[in-house]
């Protein structure tokens, strides 16, 4: 049985413009089936890539809203070692670049069944 919701995430910056952006695509899949397909984009003005990639997982996961198994789906590796090996160490570091996002990253992977990235 495969029920989970797949995440397509990315997020870029241009320094040229100092302008950022990030997008979702998220995919509900029930007994391999997809169910439904929904996506997400913004931009936003003097930020960084890894914000922007950190906010796009962020938009994704609160974007489902009840509890299910989440695997993101990602080409940044920030994100995917944020979210498979360092999230639970990085929120008690206050010190750390990125700690509100992290915080929330956190909370909303806490919430989750599962959340995984590959």
């Amino acid at each position: 049985m495969d029920n989970k919701v797949c995440i397509w995430t990315d997020g870029a910056y241009s320094l040229s413009r100092n302008v950022a952006g990030c997008a979702f695509v998220a995919q509900h899949i029930k007994n391999g089936e997809m169910l439904k397909e929904s996506s997400h984009s913004q931009t936003v003005v003097g930020t960084t890539s890894n914000r922007m990639e950190l906010q796009a997982a962020i938009d994704g996961l609160r974007f489902v809203k009840r509890p299910w198994v989440i695997e993101i789906i990602t080409d940044s590796t920030y994100l995917a070692n944020t979210i498979n090996k360092w999230v639970s160490s990085f929120v008690r570091d206050k010190s750390r670049l990125n700690h509100d996002l992290m915080v929330i990253l956190y909370d909303l992977m806490k919430y989750h069944k599962k959340v995984t990235a590959i």
